[in-house]
């Protein structure tokens, strides 16, 4: 239980949003957005070709 909960923990935006709005630049949290940005934009990709 105290696993699931870690991993739902580091995957929130919570975590990683509010070390940057403190000023503190993580590479953790710069991964986590980005990898995210790529993700959704990989998905935007599939959905428009899938519509042509």
């Amino acid at each position: 239980l105290q696993n699931i909960e870690g991993l739902i923990t580091n995957l929130s935006i919570n975590q990683h949003y509010n070390s940057i709005s403190r000023g503190v630049l993580d590479t953790r949290d710069l991964i986590y957005f980005i990898t995210f940005s790529c993700l959704f934009l990989l998905f935007t990709k599939l959905v428009i070709g899938g519509k042509r």
